[in-house]
């Protein structure tokens, strides 16, 4: 992917152009949208990429079908991503509804979508406006919140709730390794005297009821 290393770069030079001295280039957006792929989760530079991205989508000027696109493809690239990753799409995804509140629509958006092959966003769409993002929904968010790891279900559950007024700094989140979310892990308190470990509470040294083999072996 060193392509797309050169490509953010090149992005972050017209943007300046654009911001400083009011060039006009109308495929901008679509140039970045275009760059995120499933390999730029994984690339050396993936910090750099989602510090200008973040920089990128700061505007509150940005029309909303383009943040909503943006917002799309992040919660379906999160179902994929390493889970130091996670959270830093999530917090992304978070500020883009957030910046843009007619986004909180996409929560439950359509109503009557209970199936997710029928989501009517297309992943490799990378025309903004023919993706069908702000006819979808985030149902990947939704997904998540059953992740394994605590820390990445509870982020998730944002959705459920109303939107904080102020942002998360998603640059926090930029150098997350595996090793610090293992170690938050770690470091959380678990009550030891509450951890399931069986569907059914045991009465004596045997096995669960209709367990096969408890035929045999009883104590």
């Amino acid at each position: 992917l060193i392509g797309g290393a050169v490509s953010i770069l090149a992005l972050h030079g017209v943007f300046l152009l654009m911001q400083n001295y009011n060039l006009e280039y109308p495929d901008f957006y679509t140039k970045l949208y275009a760059l995120l792929e499933p390999g730029v989760l994984f690339v050396k530079y993936r910090a750099r990429f989602f510090y200008l991205l973040d920089l990128f989508m700061t505007s509150t000027h940005i029309p909303e079908y383009i943040a909503a696109a943006f917002a799309k493809r992040l919660s379906r690239l999160a179902l994929i991503a390493p889970a130091n990753v996670v959270i830093l799409l999530l917090h992304f995804v978070g500020n883009l509804m957030i910046r843009h509140r007619g986004l909180s629509r996409l929560m439950h958006h359509p109503e009557d979508q209970n199936d997710v092959t029928d989501d009517p966003y297309v992943m490799n769409e990378n025309d903004l406006t023919a993706c069908k993002a702000t006819d979808s929904s985030l149902w990947e968010i939704k997904t998540l919140q059953s992740h394994v790891l605590p820390e990445i279900a509870n982020t998730a559950k944002f959705i459920e709730r109303d939107l904080p007024k102020l942002e998360w700094d998603v640059k926090q989140d930029l150098e997350t390794t595996l090793e610090d979310l293992l170690e938050k892990e770690l470091k959380r308190k678990i009550p030891t005297d509450d951890i399931p470990i069986n569907f059914e509470k045991p009465t004596k040294f045997a096995c669960v009821k209709h367990e096969k083999l408890s035929v045999y072996f009883e104590l």
